[in-house]
């Protein structure tokens, strides 16, 4: 098994960073797992925090697009795009450092509209489920978290649902639908579940794990357990 975690960090690597970069490191990661170390894609989960989750998606979207289909995309922490994160990101105290962006929507276009490094999640992750012969998808975010609201993986689950539907999914009617499949686990938070014919999508929002430790959230753990599961259900007995 593999568990390919997708972190930014800044060493001695030359050049810029940049996000096609990224995602071609990405790549040659995953292609070195399978073609050197011999890990079949069925055998790797793929998981990113924060920044590092838009990686983790985009490479899953390549893979998609390939039609190889790994154990399991995780992602924590994660944002729609660079533009609504900018709009959301929050400082010391809660305070948002471009407030203004998020109450005027023209005025966060003006100022985002010649942002070279985008980074559409949300678009990416609903690739991959058009796209993938099958997946398993788990949406992490923390209550606690200070920087990167929560309610942002809302988005994230909506839109992975919706492009797992053949017909489109009416707001209202899905958060009904949403709202009879959670699952209340008191002071660990909430998750919900929405099997599809490919694969399994989930949400989980713990109390707990504020936006950085929430990768050490025994949780975490347990979703990558359940990825190798899908693949394989004797997965836990070995």
């Amino acid at each position: 098994m593999c568990w390919l975690s997708t972190t930014v960090a800044l060493g001695l690597s030359s050049g810029r960073p940049s996000e096609e970069g990224l995602i071609v490191d990405a790549q040659a990661v995953f292609q070195w797992a399978t073609d050197v170390a011999g890990i079949a894609p069925e055998r790797i989960v793929l998981f990113g925090q924060s920044m590092g989750s838009s990686v983790a998606i985009a490479l899953a979207r390549t893979l998609a697009l390939q039609k190889v289909s790994v154990a399991g995309l995780i992602i924590t922490g994660s944002f729609p795009d660079v533009s609504s994160m900018l709009a959301e990101y929050r400082t010391f105290f809660g305070l948002r450092a471009f407030g203004p962006l998020a109450r005027f929507p023209g005025l966060k276009a003006f100022y985002t509209q010649g942002m070279r490094k985008q980074w559409p999640n949300l678009n990416r992750l609903a690739g991959t489920v058009r796209l993938s012969p099958a997946y398993h998808i788990e949406i992490f975010h923390a209550q606690a978290d200070p920087i990167v609201p929560w309610s942002l993986s809302n988005a994230f689950f909506e839109h992975a649902v919706s492009a797992a539907s053949d017909s489109e999914v009416e707001q209202v009617e899905f958060e009904k639908k949403k709202a009879k499949k959670v699952i209340d686990m008191g002071e660990g938070g909430w998750y919900v579940k929405w099997p599809t014919p490919k694969g399994l999508i989930r949400q989980e929002v713990l109390r707990y794990g504020v936006h950085d430790r929430i990768m050490m959230h025994p949780h975490i753990a347990i979703a990558v357990q359940r990825a190798f599961q899908s693949k394989d259900s004797g997965f836990e007995d070995r």
